[in-house]
């Protein structure tokens, strides 16, 4: 078998219309690393034989397969994930002289099955997937001076052997310039507004997966996501006590993370646009970096809350070409 580079793997991802049931992958992936393996439990047999030795057999008592993968943050395949990490989406058509573009909502899902996907990966040494993957957790890291980078950590049964055929479409990527951060009172206000002039924006949701096996076989018997958690953490100039201020009032903001391309045109006259809105956020870990021979700075950890007024977290909106996801 050939000795080959990392970059020589395809990497694909498909929605699965029943968990754990395998399908081709809708999108190849231009992905940066991709570290989802199969992985098992062994134990050993200790029993004594009248021998000094501490092992007489070994056996495999469970597998699964996890592992995350990074990529460039781009306007399509994103749904995908997107899809599964919330639970629910729904896609409308713009009014003319947009009707070729659609603007997907991803709500939460109120339940702990949420959907899965398949996991591709081909090398000239294999070609595999894995089927019910589930999303882990999901960061969106948003720096200056790089590309808007995801990693998406999952969980899955181990892989089985298949017979793909790498093809890839084109997306448009997400760069630092595109990037808005707002706060508002409330949901209402992010529309009017003053975006907040960041350094960095970290996004971190996490859906607490859990792994479930049974009696009778050493295979993934189910995966289930047990909660919804919502995390941004933020870096900034240190020009006023305004965040230090609502971490020590206890004050609750909402929040939207925006990304636009204003300088590429789908349909007549729109932008690819992925939004994230949180409901209600509160914030935490207010800390100032002082160093003498550079501008002082601030960071503070901004976390989600669930909003009885408007009956949710969070939720995205993605803008593109994909008529549903």
């Amino acid at each position: 078998m050939p000795r080959q580079s990392g970059r020589l793997t395809a990497v694909g991802i498909g929605p699965e219309a029943t968990s754990g049931t395998a399908v081709a992958a809708t999108y190849w992936v231009p992905d940066m690393t991709f570290t989802h393996e199969d992985k098992n439990t062994m134990i050993t047999d200790g029993s004594s034989f009248g021998r000094l030795e501490d092992a007489v057999d070994s056996d495999i008592v469970t597998q699964w397969s996890d592992g995350a993968l990074t990529g460039v943050l781009r306007d399509q395949h994103i749904g995908i994930i997107l899809k599964a990490l919330f639970g629910t989406s729904a896609s409308v058509a713009r009014v003319a002289p947009n009707t070729t573009v659609y603007d997907t909502t991803f709500t939460v899902l109120n339940g702990n099955t949420h959907p899965s996907l398949t996991l591709h990966a081909k090398d000239a040494n294999q070609d595999i997937q894995f089927a019910y993957a589930m999303v882990d957790k999901l960061v969106i890291a948003y720096d200056m001076g790089k590309l808007i980078e995801y990693t998406a950590d999952f969980k899955a049964r181990k892989s089985a052997t298949t017979s793909s055929t790498p093809a890839y479409v084109t997306e448009n990527k997400f760069r630092p310039q595109d990037v808005t951060l707002k706060l508002a009172t409330n949901v209402a206000g992010l529309s009017g507004a003053t975006a907040a002039k960041v350094k960095s924006l970290k996004l971190t949701i996490t859906k607490g997966t859990d792994v479930e096996y049974a009696l009778g076989s050493v295979d993934v018997d189910s995966i289930y996501n047990t909660l919804f958690s919502v995390q941004i953490d933020i870096a900034l100039l240190y020009d006023d006590t305004t965040y230090k201020n609502y971490n020590f009032s206890n004050s609750h903001q909402a929040a939207s993370v925006s990304l636009n391309r204003s300088d590429t045109t789908i349909g007549s006259t729109a932008n690819p646009g992925l939004v994230f809105t949180f409901d209600s956020m509160f914030f935490d870990n207010w800390t100032k970096q002082r160093a003498q021979n550079q501008m002082m700075s601030q960071t503070i950890t901004m976390k989600g809350l669930f909003s009885f007024t408007n009956g949710s977290m969070a939720k995205a909106v993605l803008t593109n070409t994909v008529a549903s996801y």
